[in-house]
């Protein structure tokens, strides 16, 4: 009876606890998280004007890097949940242009 009754309280209150774990794990404490959060924060460092081996040094090598219209687009993973991608845009000469992936708190 007692065994029983522990299963049921750990199955209503353990599970959900075990997901908000999870969830807090993933992102604060996952390697995407850590890798995520020191992109924005290198992103913060990136100026109009930078050179792509400049930006390569500073931020790594993007996860996607792709060309359109003219505009070289570098993309670096966001925290995971984040409503913001980590992007660098740079001009035909391969000067930065445009930064995105800046939280407005930052």
């Amino acid at each position: 009876m007692i065994k029983g009754l522990f299963f049921s309280a750990l199955a209503l209150v353990g599970f959900p606890g075990l997901v908000l774990g999870y969830d807090l794990y993933n992102s604060e404490y996952s390697a995407a998280a850590i890798a995520g959060k020191q992109n924005v924060q290198n992103l913060l460092q990136v100026e109009p004007g930078m050179d792509s081996l400049t930006v390569s040094g500073l931020m790594g090598n993007p996860a996607e890097k792709y060309t359109h219209q003219g505009h070289t687009f570098y993309h670096y993973p966001a925290p995971p949940g984040a409503s913001f991608q980590c992007q660098v845009v740079f001009d035909q000469k391969g000067k930065v242009i445009y930064t995105s992936g800046v939280p407005e708190d930052n």
